[in-house]
């Protein structure tokens, strides 16, 4: 059991290590307008990225490419992300109270930068993240792209005194005038730059309803992609999983005979049926890669029994024994999450987390076979599972499952015990 598990946790370690640098699928074009399909790292570029690094194979070498060696790149052939590199005038005033400026107007500068695309037609809307700093671009009909102008100031000392019962902090909200100097139509009114923010959750909708105005077959791009993808793409996956498994049951009870039975490593069998579930979009409408998160439920078939000797010392002195047998049989239902990332084209990890939350079909029981008034019902508590694993060709697995403590007695009086999985399992996927 120890070696088992020690195999499970040197392999938990080389998957976190491999975590740290994760890939994913891609593509850049360069200067010369060739698209190169490739791995891109997935690291801190998404905030105010000046380089990326890529492999073309899995195993390949590690490279790495400066903002004004590419065009654009992006995740998924540009659909979950596409980034374009380009040279724009930028104001970078900082936005922390203490180091406000006293100058209402932008302070343009020219830089060569990433920006992430949220809105692309005749209108496209881009995004600049610096941290904790945000700066929004526009084109019109690809033209050149232009700051949408938002910043903070502080009121020039000789100011701040006829500024009772006023904040010293003022904003320029230039970007709104902005938004109605080149987005006008019959979908935006000037009602409703009023309260419009400087975030891309209240930008976006005007982008898109200006380009809707402009063509009436325009459709926003993730509302395509909605359509097309739960269509033709597998949100809902279901495995059977079949494995072995080695199990360890300790119990104890403080009725009569007042022992504590060891029953050891039993080998065994499981089996059950794997459901994943993959969200395409969060709250914001963005797109998440398949590759990545999705909820599993696994309904399990498992089994386990064993024999040990009870014993006891009479009054007179003599030791009577009485044979015991555990069963246990059950269908246990885990939920949970899983994380996929992929290592080559056929080849992905995961890790996973789940609770095994309830069973049916609980039949479980000690049983002496003198001592019958102390025989006992199994009433199993939850317990956690843990587990890692290799899918290839997004057809077969293998994973390794560690189950934590759980008590087959959790509301059965007087026993309470400790059992504990470790599972090989092998999948096939169905669908």
């Amino acid at each position: 059991m120890k070696s088992l598990l020690s195999i499970a946790f040197t392999l938990l370690y080389f998957i976190n290590c491999q975590g740290q640098m994760l890939f994913d699928d891609g593509y850049f074009i360069d200067n010369e307008n060739n698209k190169v399909k490739c791995l891109i790292e997935l690291g801190n570029w998404r905030i105010h990225p000046k380089k990326i690094a890529y492999k073309t194979t899995a195993d390949g070498e590690v490279k790495t490419l400066m903002v004004n060696e590419i065009k654009e790149f992006g995740l998924g052939d540009g659909l979950f992300e596409r980034y374009i590199s380009r040279i724009v005038e930028i104001d970078k005033s900082r936005d922390d109270y203490s180091m406000l400026s006293t100058e209402r107007n932008p302070v343009f500068n020219q830089e060569h930068l990433f920006l992430k695309e949220i809105v692309t037609g005749t209108a496209s809307l881009y995004e600049f993240n610096d941290k904790n700093r945000k700066r929004y671009f526009y084109s019109i009909e690809d033209g050149p792209l232009k700051q949408l102008v938002w910043k903070e100031y502080r009121l020039p000392e000789g100011q701040q005194a006829g500024a009772v019962g006023k904040s010293t902090i003022q904003t320029n909200r230039q970007f709104r005038q902005q938004l109605i100097n080149t987005l006008s139509c019959s979908k935006n009114s000037s009602r409703k730059l009023k309260s419009i923010k400087y975030i891309a959750a209240e930008l976006k909708p005007y982008f898109i309803n200006y380009n809707e105005c402009k063509d009436p077959n325009y459709v926003y791009r993730s509302e395509a992609e909605i359509k097309v993808q739960k269509s033709n793409s597998d949100l809902f996956n279901m495995w059977i999983k079949p494995g072995f498994k080695v199990s360890y049951l300790n119990t104890e009870t403080s009725a009569f005979p007042f022992d504590n039975y060891l029953f050891g490593y039993k080998p065994g069998f499981r089996f059950g049926l794997d459901f994943e579930f993959f969200p395409r979009y969060n709250n914001s409408g963005k797109q998440i890669s398949k590759t990545k998160w999705c909820f599993i439920a696994e309904p399990v078939l498992q089994t386990f029994s064993a024999s040990d000797e009870a014993s006891y010392v009479q009054s007179a002195g003599v030791i009577e024994t009485d044979p015991l047998t555990v069963t246990y049989k059950s269908v246990d239902f885990t939920f949970g999450l899983r994380y996929y990332f992929s290592s080559s084209e056929n080849l992905s990890f995961h890790v996973d987390a789940s609770r095994v939350a309830f069973d049916i079909l609980n039949e479980g029981n000690i049983l002496f076979e003198k001592f019958t008034f102390s025989n006992a019902a199994m009433t199993p508590g939850g317990n956690w599972r843990f587990g890692i694993g290799a899918t290839y060709s997004d057809k077969f697995s293998a994973s390794v499952n560690y189950h934590s403590r759980r008590d087959l007695f959790a509301k059965t009086k007087n026993w309470v015990s400790a059992y504990r999985t470790l599972e090989l399992v092998f999948g096939y996927k169905l669908f």
